[in-house]
């Protein structure tokens, strides 16, 4: 399999936390919370435009993982984030869901990070997968 998530990140080997056959999930290198992971599937997807009813068990599994990853058992909805960012927001033309432990590091990742903006920026990773089950 063509790992093409490569040409868009490189972490280091030490900061991968999760890897299999579907997806790799790895510490951001610039975290906007207190912690920030990202989960990234191996199978070559733009944006959360491009998902479809085919995807959801990939979808699920990157929300498992990401789960996994923040050890969310303990945790509170409020004290995490699970998303995507989508224009004017998406910086990589990759998909990736970002992990978040919040509190945020400043006021503008927690408005960058938030579904309240009027013209998009961030959906929530459930939120997604219920609008593709439909």
């Amino acid at each position: 399999m063509l790992e093409h998530w490569k040409d868009y990140f490189s972490p280091c080997p030490e900061d991968i936390l999760y890897e299999d056959s579907q997806v790799v999930a790895f510490k951001d290198t610039s975290p906007q919370a207190a912690r920030h992971y990202l989960v990234v599937p191996k199978v070559k997807i733009k944006g959360v435009e491009e998902l479809s009813r085919a995807h959801i068990a990939l979808l699920d599994h990157m929300i498992q993982v990401g789960h996994r990853i923040l050890n969310t058992t303990s945790l509170l909805p409020h004290q995490y984030r699970m998303g995507f960012h989508i224009k004017p927001f998406r910086s990589i033309p990759y998909l990736h869901m970002h992990c978040l432990l919040l509190p945020f590091r400043n006021t503008w990742q927690r408005i960058r990070f938030s579904e309240s903006l009027p013209f998009g920026g961030f959906i929530s990773a459930i939120r997604v997968l219920g609008k593709i089950q439909r």
